[in-house]
């Protein structure tokens, strides 16, 4: 799969990763998912938080690249899964994320309007 066919557009300013994470809001014991996660710089950021972070990445091999960064991070549950079909939390959560672009739209009435939903910040 070539980048542009997913959409990718990597972020690369971790400041503004941090920024993002805050803007997402919520408490640190919510869930902060990552949508698109790619190399995992968003990710990181939310680990600042303290809770738990979900980083979903379609790109099986930046998938990879994930599960190597975070293998010692018990609070990173990394999933290898199409955006449009991965579970949605059942308990109240946050988005930060730098979705794929040509995704954003679906994503947001899929994720931003599911009932356990609580806020979120998106790069779009």
């Amino acid at each position: 799969m070539r980048t542009a066919e997913l959409g990718q557009n990597f972020l690369r300013n971790q400041r503004t990763a941090r920024k993002l994470v805050k803007m997402a809001g919520g408490t640190p014991d919510m869930p902060c998912v990552d949508l698109g996660a790619g190399k995992g710089i968003i990710t990181t950021s939310a680990l600042l938080r303290g809770g738990p972070v979900i980083a979903i990445e379609t790109d099986p091999r930046l998938a990879r690249g994930l599960r190597t960064t975070f293998a010692d991070e018990p609070l990173v549950e990394v999933r290898s899964e199409d955006l449009m079909e991965s579970v949605i939390p059942t308990r109240p959560f946050v988005i930060a994320a730098n979705p794929p672009f040509n995704l954003s739209t679906r994503l947001v009435r899929r994720w931003m309007t599911a009932p356990t939903f609580v806020s979120g910040a998106l790069i779009v």
